[in-house]
């Protein structure tokens, strides 16, 4: 891996908690991500803290989606 883990992000300061990718890209629209390299962080309470966290933004895409936002 290219300055990361083996299996995600580096665990260090400036890629941790607030630092990691959203759940919601700010590049491409649509585009959702869960899991360990994502907002809030690693191992299992993180991925399922990340889905739930993508959870909060799900509706607002459904309304993007169906042209109501």
């Amino acid at each position: 891996s290219f300055k990361g883990a083996a299996f995600g992000l580096e665990p260090v300061l400036t890629q941790s908690a607030w630092f990691r990718p959203h759940n919601r890209s700010e590049d491409i629209r649509g585009l959702y991500m869960v899991g360990a390299s994502t907002h809030p962080g690693a191992g299992m309470p993180g991925v399922l803290a990340s889905a739930k966290a993508l959870e909060s933004v799900l509706p607002e895409a459904a309304a993007v989606l169906e042209g109501r936002a």
